[in-house]
């Protein structure tokens, strides 16, 4: 490949699991083809910056191992920040979103979030007895902040998470953790899942999906049992999750939206904006409403 963008190849950043993108990022390929784009997919641990600027463009899409190689996925995410294409979303939006912090930081911006505490991380265990303790909820959800797929994440009565101190202390070490309200919702109605593309002009709803936990689980994920369904967003969801994009910088290509109820009102599960599953395949315009997209970003040669 020559230094010289002219062929129109736009990175899709991948993991070893995915070697040839995912199934439902593909779908992007066709429309990127009607604006002369190809699709390349990239293993984002075997490629060097060089070889990336290269390419017209490099959209972060299923580097879905980075939790499992924490420190070297931030390093390369600052190192995108030296590339002289468009990077999407950008790296800076992205190590952001990356940990879960960021939720208190849209609360105190006026988003409603799944009632949340932090335990930051190398706390003793009597500063997670006092944390626990002090939780105003009997059913709690334990998770990491910077975690992907329901990794380390537990679903513990506060007797049962009590009981077993030791446990989160140990996971916690040079981590960050969440305890959080477990909202029953989730088992009865699911979360929300709403996809948007920002096209540079405008910030666009696209579609969404519901998640559904298998049986008695809490957990949506697909590898865990989870299913997801075509959705229809009502308003009041729309408008959560436009209000909440209004509140973040705009150097995004795609977000999508996690919410649920929260006695009856919608709350922030997570905003999505490193690595999200987009599930195109539920609507048959998705994929080119996120082809346009990207194209918007990228200056013709």
């Amino acid at each position: 490949m020559s230094n010289s963008r002219s062929h129109r190849k736009i990175a899709f950043l991948t993991s070893k699991d995915h070697p040839s993108c995912t199934d439902d990022d593909l779908l992007a390929a066709l429309p990127l083809k009607s604006h002369g784009f190809d699709l390349v997919p990239v293993i984002w641990d075997d490629v060097s910056i060089l070889e990336l600027n290269r390419f017209a463009a490099v959209i972060i899409r299923s580097p879905w191992d980075y939790q499992h190689k924490k420190d070297q996925f931030i390093t390369f995410l600052k190192s995108l920040g030296s590339l002289h294409i468009p990077v999407l979303n950008s790296p800076s939006l992205m190590l952001w979103n990356m940990d879960k912090n960021y939720l208190f930081e849209l609360e105190k911006n006026g988003t409603a979030i799944v009632p949340s505490q932090l335990v930051s991380a190398n706390q003793s265990a009597e500063t997670w007895k006092e944390k626990l303790s002090q939780a105003p909820w009997e059913k709690l959800v334990l998770k990491p902040t910077i975690s992907a797929s329901a990794y380390s994440t537990f679903l513990v009565t506060k007797q049962e998470a009590l009981s077993r101190i030791n446990q989160w202390e140990g996971l916690s070490h040079k981590v960050d953790f969440l305890i959080q309200e477990f909202c029953p919702s989730i088992q009865t109605e699911g979360e929300a899942s709403l996809i948007f593309f920002n096209d540079k002009k405008e910030v666009s709803y696209s579609h969404s999906v519901i998640k559904n936990p298998k049986g008695s689980d809490f957990r949506v994920q697909a590898h865990l049992g989870g299913t997801t369904s075509t959705w229809a967003a009502d308003q009041s969801a729309i408008d959560f999750s436009t209000r909440l994009l209004s509140r973040i910088p705009k150097n995004w290509l795609y977000a999508r939206v996690d919410i649920l109820k929260n006695n009856g009102s919608w709350v922030l599960g997570e905003l999505e904006l490193l690595e999200p599953q987009l599930f195109l395949k539920f609507d048959n315009k998705a994929a080119q409403r996120f082809a346009d997209a990207i194209s918007s970003h990228i200056v013709p040669d």
